[in-house]
């Protein structure tokens, strides 16, 4: 056999002949090989290329037929295009209650609705009745019509008046409606349900199931209570029936009579009606209107009512669909004026409209055909393009009308009921365009009929002011707009009122700012305050007690403190060492510069205290200032910002690189873009933890491994546990307001030059400053020496402001302090409390009990509970509950931590490998890399040489705490890691100093021994503001001002904030607040009311409040 002696390499086949080798060639087999070929893929046989080629084809040829798939449903008028969704309509409740209804509606003998696929012979089949009904209608008028066409001129027949509306009765429209309470109970027994709906009383409440004694009352229940509102209350004729039918939508579909949203039971769908205000009647669209127009009378509105066919024993058949209804030949002509052309100067009559003389006939009305201009559903546009109607409507030479409301005339011309007269009027027109004017007036100049009328009947006259314009319809109202355009319509109409407000605003404040800083007193302070107890001696109660002096001179004050050294957590301790002495601090060692917070009132009770000379401030440009460090997973990460000594590109370029390869940014980037389309909470949820909320907008990444470092070094606490909605309210504000989300509502205020903050702090800053008026020099000189700065400290230490505040106190005639507990009892009927001196275990000391009007607590909630509870077990047990229960709620109001501080000084100065504040360890950290669960590491010895520069002197000299040199460090242990330990779990002083050792040596490197190491545990150190701290504390001001008749003020870190800043503002407010007299204030008051949001323009240094419920954008 001879080989042959063509081939193919992709097929792996040989030819006897080129012609077939080349025929094979151009193949699909051969190209399918060639493309197998390129993918490295082994060639197939012809078999195999075949069947694959039939099963595509008949996949095509199923997914072809699956896709012309296409039927109507002729009930519901709806076109599907998926069998699936066919089937799953079929089934729906929607379509069974309309072919409910259809069948109702049908004569016995009429053959029920089929649904069958789109063609001109199924279109015709399925004529719907409605349309069947307008076919016999057209007939009838056709005898009509040829009857008349005979009649001459000379003697008419009268001519028929306008049809009025056709009326339904009330029993008639309730059987038709699917959702009556009829139409369900009869739709239960035609599907043979075995179990009926049990009959609800008509005096049974629709939103809360109240039965009232009547019908009556139960109205006035649901309007007073609930709010409903009957709309159109004059036309109601069938109150009851109303009733009936709202109940039907509420008990049995289920459905919101304001929203029409559905709920899967009736009492879901009531409370969902309470909690948004829905308890009212849907009656705004043409749709709502006619679902409850059956229950109305509206006859008495009509100028051409049915009246005159009662009159003369008429019946009035109704008439649907553009219907016709012809009465009889009248033997009296009636004038009838209410209707009028659409160009509000028309004084045609309506008879003579009705009858339009042409070709010496008398034509009368005549049904006009669906179309474009008429039908409210058809989308072919309603006008052609030069503006005008189309003359081409198939009108014939009659005038006809579609609905009881219009009738249209040979020329295209429309007139219309006098009840839509205000409509008319609007001068809706859409006009031709200014070129087709100019086309037209042309035409008319060169025929000579400059004035003769237009194409549409309008009459074209001379304007006094040629340059005023024509204006579109679309351009004149809202109607006809799309959804989209009106929203547009509506973005530009707020931003226009908003820049007006701005303009208003920032003229206002120009007009006030010099009105900031008058001097204010209070003619004669509050007289009820004559004796006044502060529990508690730590920072907030001696600033309490100390601007108590200042605001009350002749009112006795009395502190009590159970420890014999002032001052609680700023504790300095100042310790020899070989070449000097160092400063360890065991609470807090710096303080943030704020220029209108809680840093204000700070600053100004320094310089009431004279302690400009005392301050050591650190540079904001210091890198004690820049260099914030995160430990993760395995070394030290700077956190993103400027870098000291470099320019500002510069800077950019090394943080972009550090977020790109350091893990612990794994996810910002991504989390940081997709934050704005994130949707807020609803309005329902009340707060939410940090770890929750961050992790939701930004993602877990950063809530773990950034966020929960950042709450370590502030509350020591689990981020998965702190509140949102206390410690970052801004946050939890801008979620809910701002559309563009929370980054990009930060870096607009960030563009702008704005900041949110509240109102009612900036407010009380405000009064503050007019009380502060008499220190000017002092509060100018600590200004001056905290210009520039970041933070600062004491020469001696926090505890040095404690210290300074104290003697003060001793210095002072009016003031007492007592190193022992109280026990407290008020009496509401002189409004005085009775304070009893205890001792340390809480037992009073007979004989020792004064009267006080007035008591600010400072001390944490629980001691609180404990010093107010009575200490007689038989009269305990007679107190009302609520007292009871407030207790309760004190005890647990806000829980703490504990932290184990533990301080360490090296004799090399240059130890630290880094430079800055320190660093801090988050909770995505290993354990192998934090088994001591440290939460961070301060550089004391950054913070602790201060720094006096200010803008005149940029090269000053440096002074600090510590005369030895050497390098400080703080190490803290602890917090919410230890909270579920057992106390005999936690480590000893000497445990925690060798903890912190380790620490040091695996972050740092430090072997080094140290010169001096001391330990101390904190017990019960950060109060932790958990998930619904701000409606504990709102619950605890209502409790207090019901027991104590606002004479209880609260104020320290267990409350308003944990800083020192926060302590010292809250203890100047309560002392404000006791000296005016506002005794509806417990310090609390601001968790009990909306929170008031204000803008501070930084470069005009103006502050203006925003309107309530709106955002950045609502200021007024």
């Amino acid at each position: 056999m001879e080989a042959a002696p063509y081939t193919c390499n992709s097929c792996l086949v040989a030819f006897r002949t080129s012609e077939a080798q080349k025929g094979h060639m151009r193949s699909d087999w051969h190209r399918y090989n060639l493309k197998r070929r390129v993918a490295s893929l082994p060639p197939i046989s012809s078999e195999t290329f075949t069947e694959k080629v039939l099963s595509a084809q008949a996949n095509t040829s199923a997914a072809a037929a699956k896709a012309s798939f296409e039927r109507i449903c002729g009930t519901c008028q709806k076109t599907y295009f998926s069998e699936n969704v066919y089937q799953d309509h079929l089934s729906s409740k929607k379509h069974k209650l309309r072919v409910l209804a259809t069948t109702k509606m049908k004569p016995p003998d009429a053959e029920p609705m089929t649904n069958a696929s789109v063609s001109p012979k199924n279109a015709m089949d399925n004529t719907s009745p409605n349309e069947k009904r307008d076919q016999e209608a057209e007939a009838e008028f056709e005898k009509v019509v040829e009857g008349l066409k005979d009649t001459s001129i000379s003697q008419p027949e009268a001519p028929p008046r306008r049809p009025s509306r056709p009326h339904h009765s009330a029993a008639e429209q309730r059987n038709e409606n699917p959702l009556s309470p009829e139409m369900s109970r009869q739709k239960q027994k035609e599907e043979g349900e075995s179990v009926s709906q049990p009959e609800i009383a008509l005096s049974r409440c629709l939103f809360c199931n109240y039965d009232s004694p009547n019908f009556k009352l139960s109205i006035s229940h649901m309007v007073k209570i609930h709010g409903l509102f009957i709309p159109e209350q004059n036309y109601l004729t069938d109150p009851e029936g109303l009733v009936r039918y709202l109940q039907a939508k509420v008990h049995q579909n289920h459905e919101c009579l304001l929203c029409h949203k559905l709920k899967g039971t009736s009492s879901g769908v009531q409370t969902h009606m309470r909690d948004k205000g829905h308890c009212m009647i849907a009656f705004e669209t043409e749709e709502e209107m006619i679902e409850v127009g059956q229950f109305y009378d509206f006859s008495s509105t009509y100028s051409d009512d049915e009246s005159d066919d009662t009159e003369m024993g008429q019946a009035s058949d109704p008439v649907t669909n553009g219907g016709v209804k012809l009465p009889e030949a009248k033997t009296n002509e009636v004038e009838d004026d209410s209707w009028e052309t659409d160009s509000s100067f028309s004084s045609l009559d309506s008879a003579d409209l009705t009858s339009v003389p042409l070709d010496d006939h008398s034509h009368q009305y005549s049904k006009l055909a669906l179309h474009r201009h008429h039908s409210h559903h058809d989308p072919r546009p309603h006008r052609n393009a030069d503006g005008f109607h189309s003359h081409a409507h198939q009108h014939g030479v009659n005038a006809v009308f579609h609905d009881d409301f219009e009738l249209h005339l040979p020329s295209g011309r429309t007139v219309g009921h006098r009840s839509y007269k205000r409509y008319y009027r609007q001068n809706l027109h859409s006009y031709p365009t200014a070129v087709e004017r100019m086309e037209r007036e042309q035409k008319m100049l060169e025929h000579g009929n400059q004035h003769e009328s237009m194409e549409d009947g309008s009459v074209h006259s001379s304007r006094r002011n040629g340059s005023q314009a024509l204006m579109k319809r679309s351009e004149s109202g809202m109607l006809g707009v799309t959804v989209s355009q009106r929203r547009d319509v509506r973005a530009a109409e707020i931003r226009g009122r908003r820049q007006g407000e701005k303009a208003v605003n920032r003229y206002q404040a120009k007009l006030e700012k010099q009105k900031n800083f008058q001097k204010h007193f209070r003619a004669q302070p509050n007289p009820r305050a004559k004796n006044v107890a502060v529990l508690g001696g730590g920072i907030t109660g001696l600033v309490a007690a100390y601007n108590l002096t200042k605001a009350l001179p002749n009112a006795r004050v009395t502190l009590f403190e159970a420890k014999k050294k002032l001052g609680g957590w700023l504790d300095s301790e100042l310790l020899p060492v070989d070449g000097g002495e160092v400063l360890f601090e065991w609470g807090p060692r710096t303080l943030r510069t704020d220029g209108i917070g809680a840093g204000r009132c700070t600053a100004q009770l320094m310089a009431q205290l004279d302690m400009a000379d005392d301050v050591l401030p650190t540079s904001r440009n210091s890198p004690a200032a820049l260099n914030r460090y995160i430990y993760y997973p395995d070394h030290l990460v700077r956190m993103p910002g400027r870098l000291p000594g470099v320019s500002l590109w510069t800077s950019i370029g090394r943080n972009l690189g550090t977020v790109l390869q350091e893990p612990i940014f794994k996810g910002a980037i991504l989390g940081l873009l997709r934050e704005p389309s994130v949707k807020a909470l609803p309005e329902h949820v009340q707060d939410e933890s940090i770890g929750d909320f961050v992790s939701r907008r930004f993602g877990g990444h950063i809530a773990d491994n950034l966020v929960s470092a950042l709450l370590h070094g502030i509350y020591a606490g689990d981020i998965y546990n702190l509140s949102t909605k206390t410690i970052f309210p801004l946050l939890w504000h801008l979620e809910q307001i701002s559309e563009a989300g929370i980054m990009g509502e930060l870096a607009e205020q960030m563009w702008t030059g704005e900041s949110l903050l509240h109102y009612d702090d900036i407010e009380f800053t405000l009064q503050s400053d007019q009380i502060m008026n008499m220190f000017e020099g002092p509060v100018k000189a600590v200004a001056t020496k905290l210009q520039g700065s970041s933070v600062y400290t004491f020469k001696k230490g926090l505890a040095q402001l404690a210290e300074k505040t104290g003697a003060a106190l001793v210095g002072s005639k009016n003031v007492e302090i007592k190193h022992m507990n109280a026990s407290l009892a008020f009496d509401p009927q002189t409004k005085k409390f009775h304070i009893t001196d205890a001792d340390g275990r809480g037992n009073t000391l007979e004989g020792n009990t004064k009267d006080y009007d007035y008591v600010v607590a400072t001390i944490p909630s629980p001691q609180l509970s404990q010093a107010l509870e009575v200490q007689d077990t038989s009269k305990s047990t007679s107190r009302p509950s609520p007292y009871v229960n407030m207790l309760n709620r004190l005890k647990t109001a806000t829980p703490t931590v504990n932290v184990m501080v533990v301080n360490l000084f090296y004799r090399n100065p240059n130890l630290i490998p880094v430079t800055g504040f320190g660093y801090l360890l988050p909770r995505s950290i290993s354990i192998e890399q934090n088994p001591e669960r440290a939460l961070g590491v301060i550089f004391g010895s950054e913070t602790s040489r201060g720094s006096s520069a200010t803008p005149s002197d940029p090269n000053p000299g440096t002074t600090g705490q510590d005369s030895a040199p050497g390098t400080k460090l703080t190490v803290m242990m602890g917090g919410h890691w230890w909270s579920s330990w057992y106390p005999s779990d936690l480590p000893d002083e000497e445990s925690a100093v060798e903890m912190a050792k380790t620490v040091l040596k695996r972050h740092l490197g430090i072997t080094e021994t140290p010169v001096l190491a001391k330990a101390r545990m904190q017990w019960n150190a950060i109060p932790q503001y958990e998930v619904g701290h701000h409606e504990r504390m709102a619950r605890i001001h209502h409790d207090l001002r019901r027991e104590f008749d606002g004479r209880l003020k609260l104020a320290g870190s267990a409350y308003q904030g944990v800083g020192v800043n926060d302590c010292i503002k809250a203890a100047r407010k309560a002392s404000f607040d006791i000296r005016e007299g506002l005794d509806e204030r417990t310090g609390l008051e601001s968790f009990g009311q909306e929170t008031r949001w204000a803008v501070y323009k930084r470069k005009e240094r103006t502050v203006y409040m925003l309107n309530k419920g709106k955002g950045k954008g609502g200021k007024g």
